[in-house]
């Protein structure tokens, strides 16, 4: 009889963090915690941040970062890529390899709503992989990954033939390339694999860079041209203008007087044949 093969590593649970514990206080670990309206423990799976100086203005589900829609096997290893993208130093607290030591230098801090936004691209990158039931992270399914990244989810959009924009895929693809940093850092090689997602491409080799306004460089002469007009305005556009005005001038006054005039004839009490008797 052949083996039968699991789909999915019979593990394929909660792998905890290695770098924060369960009952670490979020308000202790990124900046402005202290101003949180209550207590937010690492292993809550909703984060709610109200309260946070950069959002004051907004309550409800739009303060809160949330976890649930990240599957077991991934989301400690996503809350610590939030922290470590609201707080870069303390990668360099709570581990000890090349990935941790760098990594303050080569993520600059995020804001809440900017950790918000990224969960949110990851969630969807990583439902993708879930759902195709990719499990090795070599170079043919990272090649995959491109593709399957920008189709559309629903079954009518993917019928219609659409597909999402060069943006969204650059977004998804750069939250699974940080994750995969994150897992270096806490030493969880097995999650992404063990090397550079992409085979270590950029997302603008994968999806383009955005288009540039004004790719093509105009002729030089434009250049010329636009400072003769400038100099025009600023020195003789008056002395052109001035005749003009001192003519409207002149025709306005003109018919002003023919127009008062008019009324003054038709104004007279005895009327023009009445003047004739």
């Amino acid at each position: 009889m052949a083996e039968v093969l699991p789909l999915f590593p019979l593990d394929w649970g909660r792998s905890a963090s290695l770098l924060f514990r369960d009952d670490e206080r979020l308000n202790d670990l990124i900046p402005g915690g202290e101003d949180l309206e209550r207590v937010i423990l690492f292993s809550e799976d909703v984060w709610d941040l109200a309260g946070h100086r950069t959002w004051k203005d907004k309550s409800g589900a739009m303060t809160r970062i949330n976890f649930t829609a990240v599957a077991e096997r991934w989301r400690d290893a996503a809350k610590e890529m939030a922290v470590l993208q609201m707080n870069p130093a303390l990668a360099i607290d709570h581990a000890d390899n090349p990935m941790a030591q760098t990594w303050p230098n080569v993520q600059e801090p995020v804001v809440p709503v900017t950790a918000q936004g990224n969960i949110k691209m990851l969630s969807h990158a990583l439902t993708i992989i879930d759902q195709q039931h990719i499990t090795r992270f070599d170079s043919d399914n990272w090649a995959r990954l491109v593709v399957l990244l920008v189709q559309p989810q629903s079954v009518k959009e993917k019928q219609a033939g659409s597909t999402l924009s060069n943006a969204t895929g650059r977004g998804r693809a750069q939250q699974l390339i940080t994750l995969w940093q994150i897992t270096e850092i806490a030493d969880r090689p097995g999650l992404l694999g063990d090397a550079p997602p992409f085979d270590g491409r950029e997302t603008v080799e994968l999806f383009g860079g955005r288009t540039k306004q004004n790719a093509v460089r105009p002729h030089e002469g434009v250049g010329h041209a636009l400072g003769f007009v400038a100099w025009v305005f600023d020195y003789i556009a008056e002395d052109i203008v001035r005749p003009h005005r001192v003519v409207d001038r002149e025709h306005q006054r003109r018919t002003a007087d023919e127009q008062a005039r008019h009324l003054r004839g038709h104004a007279r009490p005895d009327g023009p044949h009445r003047a004739r008797e």
